[in-house]
C-alpha cells in the first residue's frame, strides 16, 4: 500500500533523513581525523572559511570549507582535517587563500589556483576542483596575494599582475579588465617589493613609498580622500623606512623597520588600534605596541607577533578571533595569552592561527578554520587550542 504524506510531513521526514546523513558524515569525518597523522607546517593561510598550510616536505594540506573547492582535494566536502592539494605534494614555497578560492607559488615561480569560478587565472569561468596554472605566469613570480575575489603576484621584474573579479577596479588595469587571466598593473614606476589585497583593494610597496588602488570609500587606499581609483595612488604619511604590509578587508597596515605598526582604513571594531573606532583616510600609529614587531596581519582585526615570539591582536572579536577568551572588540593591542613562542602568524575572516616554533598549528575564532582542531563545528572558541 502506498501512503501519500502531507506536504509538510514530506519535508520534516526529508529533513530528519538529512539530518542522520549529516550525522554520519561528521562520524566518519571523526574516525578519518583520528588515523590522520600530525603535520608541521612553515606557512599557513586563513580564507574565509578555511584554513591551508605548507608542510615542512613542501606540500599543501588545508582544511575548513569546501563549498567551492577551496580545498583543492577533488570534493566539494568540507573537511575537519588536513587533506592533500591534487598536484601540489612538493615544491610548494607560499601559499595564499581567497574568500573561496587559494592560490599557491612554487619554486620554480609558476602560480597555481583552484576554488571558485572566474577567480583562478586560468581564462575560464570554470570552479576547479584541484590546482590548475595561472595563465603567463609558469616562472618568474617571487610573491603572491589572494584576496577575496581576486589575487595579486609580484614578479622578479618588479611587476605586478592581478586578475580574479574587478569591481571597483582593484586589478589596477582600468575598468576594462574582465580579470579571467592575468593583467598588469599601470602607473607604478618603480620595483613592487611587497604585495597585499583586501576585499575591494589592493597594495603594493616599493623601496619609496606604498601604492594602494581600488575602492577607497573607508579610506583604505590611505590618500586621505574616499574617492576610487582605478591605478595606483601614494599612501600619505607614512614612516619612509616600511618593511611590510597587510591588507585587512577593509583597512591596510604597515610595518617599519624600527618597528612601529601604522594602519589606515575602515575602524568600525577597532581594527586600526589607535584607541577609536573613528574610520581613517590617512594612516594613523598603532598605540601600545612594544619596539620590536617583526610582522602584522589583518583581516577584520589585526594581530602583531614581537621577535621574540608574542602576539598582540585588536580589533573585531566576535567570533574570539582576538584570543583573549572573550568576544568584545577592541581598539587597543591585548596580548594573546598561554601561547608558546610563535615563529609566523596570519589573521583570516574570523579567525587567527599561529605557527609554533615547533611546527605545531594553533587557532582560535571562527568555526571552519578551527575544524581540524577541535568540534569546531559545534562550537566558537575564544582562546588558543591544539
Amino acid at each position: 500500500m502506498i501512503i501519500y504524506f502531507p506536504f509538510v510531513q514530506r519535508i520534516l521526514l526529508l529533513r530528519k533523513i538529512a539530518i542522520a546523513l549529516a550525522i554520519l558524515t561528521e562520524l566518519f569525518a571523526h574516525q578519518t581525523q583520528a588515523q590522520t597523522p600530525k603535520y608541521h607546517y612553515i606557512q599557513i593561510t586563513s580564507g574565509g572559511g578555511h584554513t591551508c598550510g605548507i608542510t615542512t616536505n613542501a606540500s599543501v594540506k588545508c582544511w575548513g570549507d569546501n563549498r567551492f573547492y577551496q580545498l583543492g582535494d577533488g570534493t566539494a566536502l568540507s573537511k575537519s582535517y588536513p587533506v592533500d592539494v591534487i598536484g601540489l605534494t612538493s615544491g610548494v614555497i607560499a601559499i595564499s587563500a581567497g574568500t573561496m578560492h587559494t592560490c599557491a607559488l612554487l619554486k620554480e615561480g609558476a602560480v597555481k589556483c583552484w576554488g571558485i569560478s572566474g577567480k583562478l587565472g586560468d581564462g575560464t569561468s570554470n570552479q576547479r576542483i584541484g590546482a590548475v596554472d595561472v595563465i603567463g605566469l609558469n616562472k618568474n613570480v617571487i610573491s603572491i596575494a589572494a584576496g577575496d575575489t581576486h589575487t595579486c603576484a609580484i614578479t622578479q621584474s618588479g611587476e605586478v599582475k592581478c586578475w580574479g573579479d574587478n569591481y571597483n577596479n582593484k586589478l589596477g588595469a582600468g575598468p576594462d579588465q574582465a580579470g579571467l587571466e592575468p593583467t598588469t598593473v599601470l602607473g607604478i614606476n618603480e620595483k613592487v617589493t611587497a604585495i597585499t589585497v583586501g576585499i575591494f583593494h589592493s597594495c603594493a610597496l616599493t623601496s619609496s613609498n606604498v601604492y594602494c588602488w581600488g575602492d577607497n570609500y573607508f579610506g583604505q587606499l590611505g590618500d586621505r580622500t574616499k574617492i576610487n581609483s582605478d591605478l595606483p595612488v601614494a599612501v600619505i604619511g607614512l614612516n619612509r623606512d616600511i618593511k611590510a604590509i597587510n591588507a585587512g578587508s577593509y583597512h591596510t597596515c604597515a610595518l617599519a623597520q624600527n618597528g612601529q605598526v601604522q594602519c589606515w582604513g575602515y575602524n568600525k571594531f577597532g581594527q586600526l588600534g589607535d584607541g577609536s573606532t573613528i574610520r581613517r583616510a590617512g594612516v594613523v600609529t598603532v598605540t601600545g605596541l612594544p619596539s620590536n614587531i617583526d610582522k602584522v596581519v589583518s583581516a577584520q582585526h589585526s594581530c602583531a607577533l614581537t621577535t621574540d615570539g608574542n602576539v598582540k591582536c585588536w580589533g573585531y572579536n566576535s567570533n574570539g578571533q582576538l584570543g583573549n577568551n572573550a568576544t568584545k572588540n577592541l581598539s587597543s593591542p591585548i596580548d594573546v595569552q598561554n601561547l608558546p613562542k610563535i615563529n609566523n602568524i596570519v589573521a583570516g575572516r574570523t579567525n587567527t592561527c599561529v605557527i609554533t616554533e615547533t611546527g605545531d598549528v594553533q587557532c582560535w575564532g571562527g568555526r571552519k578554520a578551527l575544524d581540524q582542531i577541535s568540534d569546531a563545528e559545534l562550537e566558537i572558541t575564544s582562546k588558543p587550542i591544539l
